[in-house]
């Protein structure tokens, strides 16, 4: 038994394994500067993403490409190649990986000068509800708010419920903030006495340090 391991063991290493990656350079004429050129302009490629409303039930995305020349070859995250520099009918919520190749038209040929990961964002159906009117800053309200797992019954059951507790927080925000009024008015009424007798005190005494400052400098300039 321990031959057999050992005979296994001597195949293993015997038997010649590739291990250059799909995006490794061959040519010795592409060296580190063009590689970084190449680098730079794939870096410099831009996109947009455009949004299909066929209807409320049906949202896709394009994607599209620009500042891509032919220097490069675009694949997907399944190796497939990207024609016409775009993407079409995208669902809202996935994400997709773009690699770009470097074409024939360079030493580099098959060299990957950049990798870009892009979100496409959700959508959001509810919305545009009415609802939603005055409250456009809730994530329930949002355009691009990852919702779509619940009903138009439930989002309304949730927005009326967050309407309402609104409501019923500036309810109680308003009652404290009587209550801490009349807590107030309240205190006066009870100290009222105290508090006017403490402020004619502090008026004698102003009076009197004015007066004792007159008599002061009378006396200096006699």
């Amino acid at each position: 038994m321990n031959k057999v391991y050992f005979l296994l063991l001597v195949l293993v290493f015997l038997i010649p394994i590739n291990t250059k990656a799909y995006y490794d350079v061959i040519d010795s004429r592409c060296v580190s500067t063009m590689k970084l050129s190449l680098k730079n302009e794939a870096e410099e490629i831009a996109y947009r993403l455009s949004k299909n409303v066929d209807n409320k039930e049906n949202v896709t995305y394009n994607l599209i490409l620009y500042n891509l020349s032919d220097n490069f070859v675009v694949k997907d995250g399944n190796d497939n190649i990207l024609k016409d520099n775009k993407i079409d009918n995208l669902k809202p919520g996935t994400r997709i990986v773009l690699n770009f190749y470097v074409s024939n038209k360079s030493y580099c040929e098959g060299y990957r000068a950049s990798v870009k990961t892009i979100n496409i964002p959700y959508y959001n159906k509810f919305y545009t509800s009415e609802l939603c009117t005055g409250y456009e800053s809730y994530y329930l309200c949002q355009e691009n708010s990852n919702i779509n797992n619940i009903t138009e019954e439930e989002f309304n059951k949730k927005m009326n419920d967050y309407i309402d507790s609104l409501k019923k927080n500036d309810v109680e925000t308003s009652i404290i903030i009587q209550e801490e009024e009349q807590s107030f008015m309240d205190y006066l009424y009870e100290y009222w006495i105290y508090i006017v007798s403490f402020i004619l005190i502090m008026l004698l005494i102003v009076i009197l340090l004015i007066i004792s400052n007159k008599k002061k400098n009378k006396n200096d300039i006699l």
